[in-house]
């Protein structure tokens, strides 16, 4: 019995062994639609983790985004599809971070298995692993204004303000071999192309598809292309440094990709294929002629108003002494200036008809982009006439000086309300301090000034309250001024920009989501320094914005 026991034993060890020698060392493990072999400790992995955690770079688009149902699309959210489809199995969960900061945090917390659109670099590769095989690559291009004429290179940025995403390999990079250049660190792409915009750097450093997708999406005309960078920038997934297995099962995966999958899902988010309509010669006519109408009136205004200073810089030296030839003068230039703007306005009224005869209201002769394009030329031509009027008014600030009297400023601000439609249609909540003294001013530029305040906290208060919006408006008597403040509770302003907000032209937000030139704040710091005050803000983001200002109490009538 012993014996047979043993041959018995000796049997079952045998054939383990025989079977171990003839099965092969890879299987296809996933379900029957399974086009992805793995070994089997790469199956094993994957039974032991059926869930990987995968964080989309934030807000990069067209690799990385999300829509508005919160939705992961994109690229890389293609590649990662099929990857499951041909592994035969969903174990990708997608998690959601704000920004570079936290997904970076989380990722070191063990919070986030798997990265996509990453590019591999020296500093990254110390606790990283990444896929060697990369899914795309993309050119790395230097973006400036308009105003410069010249090709750059990296070398030539040496001296100016060169902006770069934050946590970007991008940004890396520049530390690395371009110690020498001054960077602006920015929490993303959009954000920096404002900053070039805006004239508060000279240059940012990008990649094409990311950067093209933010400057149509925000409707930003006056950046381009200036020079390509050497580098290529190659896109990877990444994983943490414990999960070799998983960046196996990735590279399978994008070897499991056509071709010709790859070129449609590219297809698919990189406009490529047959020139449309807005690139064919006709379109480019049709907007060189509009151009050259707005760069007239451009030019218009830019010589009148030039004429306009040397001649009351010529009079003014004339009649320095002679107080009644002055005002006649300032009367001609003020009924001037009201026919010039009033000219101006023609060409801007046949940029429209010229618009509506091209592609009239309801019109299917052209497709969707064509019409987008018509309809972003009417809004320019409608930017220019509000840019007109604002001139205008800040030319009567400079120029006009009423005589200072004794005002009731609550009786003043209530006199405004007809001025605001919202007020018309009793949406907004007025609350005015039950006691505000007297104070000396120019009641038509405090008039102004209040309008200002209260038209600005009404526009940018009233896409985040449901029902009215609710604005305070504030006194303090101080030793040698008095002080107000109108406090909204809006979308508020960020620290970095509490200063900005004063210039000249300059604007927080796209003319889609908040119309206007970026005057408004400009005139009102103007009168208030001709009250000898000063008006600053105090915000925090999200949490409203309060505008304080000051008159001198050594104004005399």
């Amino acid at each position: 019995m012993k014996t047979l026991f043993l041959h018995f034993f000796r049997v079952l060890v045998y054939g383990y062994v025989i079977g171990q020698c003839l099965l092969p060392q890879s299987c296809v493990f996933a379900g029957g639609n399974a086009l992805i072999e793995l070994t089997p400790d790469e199956q094993r992995w994957l039974d032991e983790h059926p869930v990987v955690r995968l964080a989309p770079p934030p807000n990069y688009p067209p690799l990385d985004f999300f829509d508005e149902n919160g939705k992961n699309l994109g690229i890389t959210a293609d590649y990662i599809e099929i990857i499951q489809n041909n592994l035969g199995r969903n174990f990708i969960e997608i998690v959601r971070c704000k920004h570079w900061e936290e997904l970076v945090h989380r990722f070191k917390q063990g919070e986030i298995d798997l990265v996509g659109s990453v590019m591999k670099t020296p500093r990254r590769q110390d606790h990283i692993l990444f896929t060697n095989n990369f899914y795309l690559e993309e050119k790395g291009i230097i973006v400036t204004r308009q105003d410069v004429k010249e090709r750059l290179t990296l070398d030539k940025l040496k001296g100016m303000k060169v902006v770069v995403a934050s946590c970007y390999a991008t940004a890396e990079y520049l530390e690395e071999n371009y110690p020498y250049l001054e960077l602006i660190y920015v929490p993303d792409i959009l954000t920096g192309l404002r900053e070039v915009s805006f004239g508060l750097a000279d240059a940012l450093v990008g990649t094409l598809p990311n950067v093209t997708y933010f400057i149509e999406k925000d409707g930003i005309t006056n950046l381009k292309i200036s020079g390509e960078l050497d580098l290529p920038i190659t896109l990877s997934f990444a994983c943490r440094k414990e999960y070799p297995e998983l960046i196996s099962i990735i590279e399978k995966g994008l070897d499991s990709i056509t071709p010709e999958q790859k070129k449609a899902i590219y297809r698919k988010w990189v406009t490529v294929g047959d020139m449309p309509f807005y690139a064919t010669k006709r379109f480019i006519f049709l907007l060189l002629v509009i151009s050259l109408l707005i760069l007239s009136v451009t030019i218009v205004i830019l010589g009148w108003s030039m004429a306009l200073k040397r001649q009351v810089e010529k009079r003014t030296r004339e009649l320095k002494a002679k107080n009644t030839e002055l005002e006649k003068v300032n009367l001609e230039l003020d009924s001037f200036v009201y026919a010039a703007s009033h000219d101006l306005l023609s060409p801007v009224i046949t940029i429209h008809s010229y618009i509506d005869m091209i592609c009239p209201e309801g019109s299917t002769k052209y497709d969707k982009e064509t019409l987008r394009y018509m309809e972003r030329v009417k809004r320019a031509a409608k930017t220019m006439e509000t840019l007109i009027h604002d001139l205008l008014a800040l030319s009567r600030i400079s120029r006009i000086n009423n005589p200072f009297e004794i005002v009731d400023v609550s009786a003043l601000i209530e006199s405004l309300k007809p001025r605001i439609p919202e007020f018309e249609f009793d949406n907004v909540e007025l609350n005015i301090q039950a006691i505000i003294p007297p104070v000396t001013c120019d009641r038509f530029k405090i008039g102004e000034l209040f309008v200002y305040l209260l038209g600005n906290a009404v526009k940018f208060s009233s896409k985040e309250r449901a029902g009215k919006v609710r604005i305070d408006i504030g006194y303090a008597e101080k030793n040698d001024h008095h002080e107000f403040y109108v406090k909204d509770y809006g979308i508020g302003i960020a620290a970095e920009y509490q200063e900005k907000i004063f210039r000249y032209f300059f604007k927080l937000h796209s003319a889609a989501e908040y119309p206007g030139s970026g005057l408004g704040l400009s005139l009102a710091q103007k009168i208030v320094e001709a009250h000898q005050g000063r008006l600053w803000v105090e915000s925090e983001q999200g949490k409203g914005a309060t505008f304080f200002f000051t008159i001198s109490k050594k104004l005399y009538i």
